[in-house]
C-alpha cells in the first residue's frame, strides 16, 4: 500500500466535494473525523476514570454526528 498523505486526501475531497452532481442525503453521508483533533474539542470532565473518559468520547460524537468514522494517525515515535 502507498504512503499517503492529508493533503492528498484533503485535495480529493475538496474536488469531490466542488461537484454540481454530488447531493447530500442524510441517511448516506459519513463522517471521517480525525480523532486527535476531537481530543481536543471534548470538554473533559475531571477526574475521571478511563470507562468515564470513553464514554464522553462516544457520546460526543453520537451527539455532533450521529454515527462517525474517528481516525487516530499518530505514529510511534511522533509524540
Amino acid at each position: 500500500m502507498r504512503k499517503g498523505s492529508k493533503s492528498s486526501v484533503v485535495t480529493v475531497l475538496v474536488r469531490d466535494s466542488n461537484q454540481s452532481s454530488i447531493t447530500p442525503d442524510s441517511e448516506k453521508v459519513s463522517y471521517i473525523i480525525d480523532g486527535g483533533h476531537l481530543l481536543h474539542q471534548v470538554v473533559w470532565r475531571r477526574p475521571a476514570t478511563f470507562k468515564q473518559v470513553c464514554e464522553q468520547y462516544s457520546n460526543y460524537i453520537v451527539t455532533h454526528y450521529g454515527s462517525a468514522k474517528i481516525v487516530f494517525d499518530k505514529r510511534r515515535g511522533t509524540l
